[in-house]
C-alpha cells in the first residue's frame, strides 16, 4: 500500500463513504442558523470555530497537494460554514 489515494479509488465503497462523510462537515452551519434564530451569540465561543477553520484550512492544503476531491470538497465546506459562524457571532455580539 504505497499510494493510500489509489488504493481508496480502487475500492468505490471507501470512496463512496468519503463523500457521504463530507456532508458531515455542514455541521457549523446549523449553529449559524442556531444564532441567527434566537439573535444571540453569547453561549458560543468564536474561538472554537476559528480553529476548525484553521484545521480546515490545513487538511484544505493537504487535500490540493496529494489531489484528493472528498478533502478538497469537504474542508472547503467546513472553512466556509465556520467564517460563516464566526461572522453571525461578530454581528449578534
Amino acid at each position: 500500500m504505497n499510494n493510500p489515494i489509489k488504493w481508496v479509488r480502487q475500492r468505490p465503497t471507501i470512496e463512496l463513504l468519503a463523500y457521504l462523510t463530507m456532508a458531515m462537515e455542514l455541521n457549523p452551519l446549523f449553529q449559524g442558523i442556531k444564532i441567527i434564530r434566537q439573535s444571540s451569540a453569547t453561549d458560543v465561543s468564536v474561538w472554537t470555530y476559528i480553529i476548525i477553520a484553521m484545521i480546515g484550512t490545513i487538511w484544505f492544503v493537504y487535500g490540493r497537494k496529494i489531489r484528493s476531491l472528498p478533502l478538497i470538497i469537504g474542508n472547503s465546506i467546513k472553512i466556509v460554514t465556520s467564517i460563516f459562524v464566526i461572522l453571525t457571532i461578530w454581528w449578534y455580539r
